[in-house]
């Protein structure tokens, strides 16, 4: 059981949709685009935390990946800011404390969300934001589908961490 950031992606993009539907337009990660001036825009992104020591374990170490992902609103300049208000809490409530299935087996769990106004910037469209801190744990162990492959050899020593 092991989750990718585009396994990541996928189920919190899911709900991020899910979540503001038709009000917001959510802008395509790794492209150029041109959005209407009267629409709110969604940018947002994944940002992993460190590795735990589970992570360099053997087959059968359990892991914790942990990370945040970060929700950013642009507000069109003539929108009432509390609308975006509104918004912005729909985005607090859907993600906060809430377990998403990941397609590869577990789940990510969100944890406590965090609200930002930074203000309005140099092109006048004002700024909110949602943090969302998470975390998923996952073993290393090989599927089933896996288990005919070999096993890597190795001319080394098995690692073997000991202690807490």
């Amino acid at each position: 059981m092991y989750a990718s950031l585009f396994d990541l992606y996928a189920v919190l993009d899911a709900l991020l949709f899910q979540t503001v539907g038709a009000d917001a337009r959510i802008l395509p990660m790794g492209q150029k685009t041109t959005p209407s001036p009267d629409q709110v825009l969604v940018a947002r992104k994944l940002n992993m935390g460190k590795s735990f020591r589970g992570e360099l374990g053997g087959p059968d170490a359990l892991s914790k990946r942990v990370g945040v992902y970060v929700v950013t609103l642009s507000l069109p300049p003539d929108m009432p800011v509390p609308a975006g208000y509104a918004l912005q809490g729909r985005i607090e409530n859907a993600f906060r404390r809430t377990a998403l299935p990941l397609p590869s087996g577990g789940e990510l769990r969100c944890e406590e969300t965090t609200l930002q106004e930074p203000g309005t910037g140099q092109d006048g469209r004002y700024t909110l934001s949602v943090t969302v801190d998470l975390h998923t744990f996952y073993t290393t162990q090989r599927s089933k589908a896996c288990a005919k492959t070999p096993a890597r050899t190795s001319p080394f020593p098995e690692t073997r961490i000991c202690g807490g």
